[in-house]
């Protein structure tokens, strides 16, 4: 993964001349209840969750130290609450690392102008929760506690993270 980060920054570099915006989105998600989770599934959440976001990151770095660019890393939903029916042990430490990850990143980022978010949504149709929301309990569970009574769509996910204007003023 780090020699793919650095591929990856540098072919920004060449091809678009810089880095200004730093979306970090993809994972993988593995879902058991603890007692039925293994050692070797745990293992493998922070290298699908904060660690990659933390190679791309320090990889784009010093482009986004010049642009005074933006971070935004989407964690979960999961992160800040539990879910009754979601086995999520692994996948919700993941997504929390992600939180403090974006927290440390902003604080290390404020001096060069560079600002870090993150996006936690909720239930987005993909094709993992596809297998998920078969299960009638748990859907019905979902959708209850979501106030437009369906997931999210990924288009929408990336709206909100790419509507952020580039600089806010604060007065």
């Amino acid at each position: 993964m780090r020699n793919s980060a650095g591929r990856w920054s540098t072919f920004a570099v060449e091809r678009f001349g810089g880095i200004d915006i730093l979306y970090n989105n993809a994972a993988m998600a593995y879902f058991n209840w603890l007692e039925d989770m293994t050692v070797r599934r745990m293992e493998k959440h922070p290298e699908r969750g904060a660690q990659p976001r933390l190679l791309l990151t320090k990889a784009a770095w010093p482009h986004l130290k010049a642009s005074q660019g933006v971070i935004v890393n989407t964690a979960s939903v999961v992160a800040w609450q539990a879910f009754k029916y979601l086995p999520s042990i692994a996948h919700s430490t993941a997504k929390a690392g992600i939180i403090a990850l974006t927290r440390q990143l902003a604080m290390e980022g404020a001096p060069h102008g560079i600002r870090a978010n993150s996006i936690s949504p909720g239930s987005v149709v993909s094709n993992q929760s596809k297998v998920q929301l078969v299960d009638k309990t748990w859907a019905d569970y979902l959708m209850s506690r979501i106030m437009l009574a369906r997931p999210g769509e990924p288009k929408e996910i990336a709206t909100a993270a790419l509507s952020w204007p580039r600089a806010t003023a604060l007065t």
